[in-house]
């Protein structure tokens, strides 16, 4: 049992169904369906039951819910007073960032600045998706994040940052291997994989890709590149994605799609009424000048 498994289930309780839950947790529906299965498994008893298309909880399920909500609003409470206290300290600085380069960018960046700055500033890292880290700039609950763009966020301001490859994904027995780059009419009539366009990026290959062409059909319904990738494995299509780091236990062909090179672009996002520190509008400046070629990462 672990800490993401009490947040999904109290979050599919509240939604009342898989699909709209997994949607809210920004987690592909398998991973949500297999994650209650080992729950239920662990407690060694049966949480819900079906009534029509959505979910009910069973007398069973209903203690474990008040106790899983009551334990979260505890841990929850704690976790902010905590965070709160922290933030406050003039050193600190709170910064969310796509989880895809979070591992491989972030460290070496941070690194970077304290060497040049300062080594006692802190800082308090957050791997979001894209909606959620807009989301809590907009509440004042990160001084920077690392996102994608997405309208509605008036008081947010947009800095690019880097971009990312839009590819074709396929096995390696697919016709396409043979090409070095795909144009958008040669995906006409094949069963494309891709994100929702309920997430920024979906809602980019929705308007550059998908739109444009007439494909034999188009599942989006992926949140990740994971998601994508799983389902070309298993032979259910092509994908269009971006080339993330997401993609390398996956034993698939990328091939470039000659679509423009800042289709895909990540931002550095502010929110341009909040007071920033020194030392957060020193790490801004220092990220807006940064060489990502020192990592590998080419713009």
């Amino acid at each position: 049992m672990n800490l993401n498994q009490l947040r999904y289930f109290r979050v599919l309780v509240e939604e009342k169904q898989y699909t709209k839950a997994a949607s809210k947790l920004f987690i592909s529906q398998p991973s949500l369906s297999n994650s209650m299965k080992s729950f239920e498994e662990e407690l060694n008893g049966k949480l819900f039951r079906k009534e029509g298309r959505q979910i009910i909880l069973t007398n069973y399920g209903k203690m474990i819910y008040k106790t899983v909500c009551d334990a979260l609003d505890t841990l929850d409470q704690g976790i902010n007073a905590a965070n709160e206290q922290f933030s406050r300290q003039e050193n600190t600085i709170r910064v969310a960032w796509l989880p895809t380069t979070f591992g491989t960018m972030l460290p070496r960046i941070i690194q970077d600045f304290k060497k040049d700055f300062d080594e006692t500033i802190h800082f308090m890292l957050f791997s979001k998706a894209s909606i959620p880290i807009l989301d809590g700039l907009r509440d004042e609950k990160y001084d920077i994040g690392i996102s994608s763009y997405m309208k509605g966020y008036s008081e947010l301001e947009f800095t690019p940052f880097y971009t990312e490859d839009i590819i074709v994904l396929t096995p390696k027995s697919h016709p396409f291997t043979k090409y070095h780059r795909i144009k958008l009419n040669q995906l006409a009539h094949e069963r494309l994989i891709t994100y929702t366009p309920d997430i920024p990026i979906g809602a980019t290959i929705q308007e550059e890709v998908t739109s444009q062409i007439k494909a034999d059909s188009v599942d989006d319904t992926s949140i990740d590149e994971v998601g994508i990738a799983g389902l070309v494995a298993s032979g259910q299509g092509i994908g269009v994605c971006a080339d993330t780091s997401f993609l390398a236990p996956f034993d698939l062909v990328k091939i470039p799609l000659d679509i423009p090179s800042n289709t895909r672009v990540v931002y550095i996002v502010r929110n341009k009424n909040q007071l920033q520190s020194k030392f957060s509008q020193d790490f801004f400046e220092f990220i807006s000048a940064y060489n990502l070629k020192k990592i590998g990462q080419l713009t």
